[in-house]
Formats: structure tokens, C-alpha cells, sequence
């Protein structure tokens, strides 16, 4: 089952409020108090029974005019009803048991994959309980009865995983452990538990290899991706849990690994797996696919270890089919591929008070405002960090311009044999040296990937370097000055050998003249004379050829310095 839209009307800071979720991942931004834990409650509303016995649920899930109704609006003199509208879609097979519950008490028969319900709720300071209406592919129920017992077979289905990384676990729910077991123990009686743990152990393994690798089935084509892994941590006389891990098989990184977020990264794993195994429910009945509402993911989570959580969390939403509806205030966790996924809500304000939720245009090329949002930067100054915050890697080159990205990339191919630049990550254009001025995105970057390696002009260097090693970097480790200590050669273009640029020099004569005047057009001139000579430097020379040499020089650099950092 998928939420397709909700909208929201006189409910709290969700005074008029309309959100489509148009894939299987979304995650909704804002900062605190924009509305997303509202907007948690409307979901809860339609999907929690609130029959008041869990005393740990801290997210109500009943709706009081008197108390709900917004704030700003409780001085006029007609209240307006609270309500609520979410259209879900609901499989034939994914959801089997409440789309043949729905054909089977609405006496119709659907010939589609997939049935369309669009419930609402209105809540108004008459009544304590809300007016129920349903539509089914467009056609209003109007039989109460039936609109009810749709909605409660909804609440009773599984239908709705909430998981609030925010919270601590119940203190119920953990078993407390047998400090001081073994010191009143006998060596007799300690020998033959040993023996009896060792048993229990291969018992356990066993089980846990057969998990295992029922897990990787589940994956399916994710299994080519991910490295399954269940740990059974030190002997506990009362409980034995199993810890479950999903590291990248390219990286060899478990997720046990990444420190105090373990806990809270297993609870949504297992999330995810259980929404499949509700999905394929041996009773018919009960059959249903979950949605799944996370608060936070990122909690506890290094940068690096969100961004590869949050690569995970899409992977698994899109391969499992199971919607993962999730509010965030980290960049990781917000879909690359689908921009029109993510929500941003702020809140309108009007003389300093802060007053409904409204949503931002998050469209086109403005996709990346939560992304700004959330790092405290501005929407026009954050353009060049797109790609590199959101790459799937783990080594990163940062080179000046697309022309540098062309040249290192070159020097990746396999044809350079031994003096090929040995990356195991991607390279990323910067767009010039005013990038470093953002302390606060570098320290990000820097945190965000294991090996970086950052270049730059020689031109440049008196400017750049300081900034650089602020930032705690060193030269010819964390980064290289390129070109040569001669006029004209600073820069990468110093590297080629001269003969390049007499050749373009006498095939674009009126280029070369406009490049070296200060006639206006020379920037155009000076970006069109390095891209023929680039070219003519690729057509001229075969890799291994003498006029690499310069180059091999910088890669030997840099392959020692990332084989350094490996190790380190």
C-alpha cells in the first residue's frame, strides 16, 4: 500500500496544507516546529487504533477540536471543522488481504492492479468523534456502516510502521542483564555451563546462518550490493539477541561498524524486513503491505555513515516495493533521485509570530533548498556541493573545473598500465576557488567521505593553501598545487608538453590572440583555447608516451597518498 496525498485543513500549524508523495521514498524537511510531527499525527490518525492501553505511546493519536484547532485562529467567530484526506493505493497482490476485504464488502469487482481509497475525517466541536467518508476509484461510499468498517479493517491490518528514532527504547522492553551470575557460581557448575554454552552457541550459529541467508533472499537484486550479516554478541544468561548488519559489499563497510546509531539503525532495518514479511503472510486475510514512518533516521549517525544509510534506506524502499515515509533535518536522507520526493515545510510569519505551515517549491532547479536548509547555507551558494555531498563513494578528487575533471578522469583508464591513477571513488569539479571560502561545507565534506584529495592551480596556490591547511590539511597529502613554477604554466594546461601549444596556437590563431588580450570575451577565449588543447593532447599523445610524463609525476603523488590514507 502507498499514501499517494494527504491533505490537512485547521489542524494545528496545518492550516491548509496539500502534499503529494509521488515514489516509495520521500522525506520531509523543515526546521523544528515547521510541521512535520503534525503531519505524523494525521498519518497516525488514520492508520493507529488509540485504544489508549500502550502508556509509552507519546504521539496521541485522537483529535480534539477545542485543543487542535490553530492557535492564531481560535478568535474568530465561526470555527471551521478539522480535516483531514489521504488517497492510498492498494495492490492486488501486495495488499491481497484489504483488496479483497474492500471488493468483497463493497460488492464490486475491480479488473485493475491496483484500487484507489481516499478516506477523510472531519472533526468539528460538536461531536467528540470525527464524520467518516470514503471514495473508491472515485465513487463516494455512502453507506456509513461500510465507510467504518473499511477504516477500521485499515487500523487492524499492519498497515502502518512507526518508528521514532528519537526516543529511547522502553525500559520494559530490555531484558535486564545477570551482572553478578557467574560470581556465586561453583567451578563445578561454571565447567558444565560452559559446556552448555558451547552447545547453545552452535545451536545458535546455525540458526543464525539460516537468517542469514533468508535475508539475502529477501533482497533479491540488492544481494549483488549489500553484505548480509547477523553477529550474536557476548553470552547473556537471559537473552541471546541477534544484531543484524548490512554493509556494502564494495566497500566491505558492516553496519555494526558505525558506532552509536546501531541500535537505532537495526530497529529501522528490521522495519523494513517486517513490512516484507506482513507482504508475504501466508493468510490471505492478513496480507498487506506496510508503510513505514521513520522520525530521524540520522540519529546517532556520523555524516558518512548517514549517507550511506540513507543510500540504503532508498535502495531497500525501492526493491522491497514498501513505502518509507521519513522527517529529517540531514541532507543524507533526502532522495538525489527523485527530487520532487522531497518535502520542505517552513512556516509563514507575519510580525514576528510564526503562523501555518506552508510548503516550499522544491521543483525544477531550486531541488536543492532543503539540502541548503538544512546545512545553513543558501539555496545560490549551495549549486556546486550538489553532486559531490550525494556521491556514491567513498574516495573523492576535487579538481577546479570540468576540463580538470576530463584530464583526471583520462588518467583513470586502464591504458596507463602502472602509472594509472589509482582512485577507487569519482572526481568532482569545484568551479573555482571561492568554494573553499564555506568552512562549514568543507569541515562537511571532510567528514562526510573517508579520502579526500583536493587540487588547484599553482596560480592559485598563496590563496588556497592557507585556507586549506586551517582546515587541518597538508600539502602533497590532502592536496596538490598543479603546474609547473614557469610563466604561463601554472596550472594543469603546464603539464602538457610545449609542442601542444604551438600546434593549437597555429590552427586557432584568432582564439590564441583573444585569450591572451584583455578585450572583452576573454574568458570565453582563454576556456575555449584549454578545451583545444586538451583535445589536440588526447588526438597527439597515447597514454605511456613521453608527453605524459608530467602527469605520471602528479599521479605517483597522489596514488601514494591515497594508498597512505587506505592504510591509515
Amino acid at each position: 500500500m502507498r499514501i499517494e496525498h494527504i491533505s490537512v485543513k485547521n489542524y494545528r500549524t496545518l492550516a491548509d496544507c496539500s502534499i503529494i508523495f509521488p515514489d516509495y521514498y520521500s522525506a520531509i524537511s523543515g526546521k523544528n516546529n515547521a510541521g512535520k510531527s503534525n503531519l505524523l499525527k494525521v498519518m497516525r490518525a488514520f492508520f493507529v487504533e488509540d485504544d489508549g492501553y500502550d502508556p509509552f505511546d507519546t504521539e496521541a493519536t485522537s483529535v480534539s477540536h477545542k485543543s487542535d484547532y490553530p492557535l492564531w485562529k481560535r478568535q474568530d467567530e465561526v470555527r471551521l471543522p478539522i480535516e483531514f484526506s489521504m488517497r492510498v493505493r492498494v495492490h492486488k497482490l501486495r495488499d491481497e488481504g484489504l483488496f479483497r476485504f474492500v471488493q468483497t464488502f463493497l460488492s464490486f469487482t475491480c479488473e485493475e492492479d491496483d484500487i484507489v481509497l481516499e478516506f477523510s475525517l472531519t472533526f468539528n466541536n460538536k461531536s467528540i468523534e470525527p464524520i467518516y467518508r470514503l471514495t473508491c476509484h472515485g465513487e463516494i461510499i455512502n453507506d456509513e456502516y461500510k465507510v467504518q468498517e473499511i477504516h477500521k479493517k485499515l487500523k487492524t491490518s499492519n498497515a502502518f510502521v512507526f518508528h521514532n528514532s528519537t526516543q529511547p527504547k522502553h525500559p520494559y522492553a530490555l531484558n535486564p542483564r545477570a551482572v553478578s551470575f557467574f560470581g556465586s557460581l561453583t567451578d563445578e557448575d561454571r565447567e558444565k555451563i560452559k559446556t552448555a554454552k558451547d552447545q547453545l552457541f552452535k545451536r545458535l550459529n546455525a540458526v543464525a546462518a539460516k537468517h542469514k541467508l533468508e535475508i539475502g533472499e529477501m533482497l533479491g537484486r540488492l544481494d549483488e550490493k549489500y553484505e548480509v550479516g547477523i553477529s550474536i554478541p557476548s553470552f547473556d544468561v537471559e537473552n541471546f539477541p541477534f544484531q543484524l548488519s548490512l554493509g556494502d559489499k564494495k566497500e566491505d563497510v558492516p553496519l555494526d561498524d558505525w558506532g552509536s546509531g546501531t541500535q537505532n539503525r537495526t530497529h529501522i532495518l528490521l522495519a523494513l524486513l517486517r513490512a516484507k514479511k506482513i507482504r508475504e503472510a501466508g493468510t490471505e486475510s492478513n496480507r498487506i503491505t506496510p508503510i513505514i514512518v521513520i522520525e530521524e533516521p540520522e540519529s546517532f549517525l556520523h555524516p558518512s555513515a548517514q549517507a550511506e544509510f540513507g543510500i540504503l534506506l532508498r535502495d531497500l524502499s525501492k526493491e522491497f516495493e514498501v513505502q518509507v515515509i521519513a522527517t529529517t533535518h540531514s541532507p543524507h536522507m533526502l532522495s538525489v533521485e527523485r527530487p520532487d520526493a522531497n518535502i520542505l515545510l517552513t512556516r509563514r510569519t507575519e510580525r514576528g509570530r510564526a503562523l501555518e505551515t506552508q510548503l516550499e517549491d522544491t521543483a525544477g532547479g531550486d531541488w536543492m533548498r532543503p539540502f541548503a536548509m538544512a546545512l545553513g547555507v543558501t539555496a545560490d551558494s549551495f549549486g556546486p556541493w550538489r553532486a559531490i555531498l550525494f556521491a556514491d563513494a567513498d574516495e573523492l578528487i576535487l579538481v577546479e573545473g570540468e576540463i580538470d575533471k576530463d584530464y583526471f578522469e583520462h588518467l583513470q583508464k586502464p591504458e596507463h598500465g602502472e602509472k594509472q591513477l589509482d582512485l577507487k571513488g569519482a572526481v568532482f569539479s569545484y568551479g573555482g576557488d571561492g568554494f573553499f571560502s564555506n568552512d562549514v561545507m568543507m569541515k562537511f565534506i571532510l567528514e562526510r567521505f573517508s579520502r579526500v584529495i583536493i587540487t588547484f592551480d599553482l596560480d592559485v596556490d598563496g590563496k588556497v593553501s592557507k585556507k586549506l591547511e586551517n582546515l587541518g590539511l597538508k600539502r602533497n597529502e590532502d592536496f596538490f598545487s598543479i603546474g609547473l613554477a614557469i610563466g604561463g604554466k601554472k596550472n594543469i594546461e603546464g603539464l602538457l608538453p610545449s609542442q601542444i601549444t604551438s600546434d593549437v596556437a597555429s590552427v586557432h590563431p584568432d582564439v590564441f590572440d583573444l585569450a591572451s588580450s584583455s578585450d572583452e570575451g576573454n574568458k570565453d577565449a582563454k576556456q575555449k583555447l584549454k578545451r583545444f588543447k586538451q583535445d589536440a593532447f588526447f588526438k597527439t599523445y597515447k597514454p605511456g608516451t613521453d608527453g605524459y610524463v608530467e602527469f605520471y609525476k602528479l599521479v605517483d603523488s597522489i596514488n601514494r597518498s591515497l594508498k597512505k590514507k587506505r592504510k591509515g
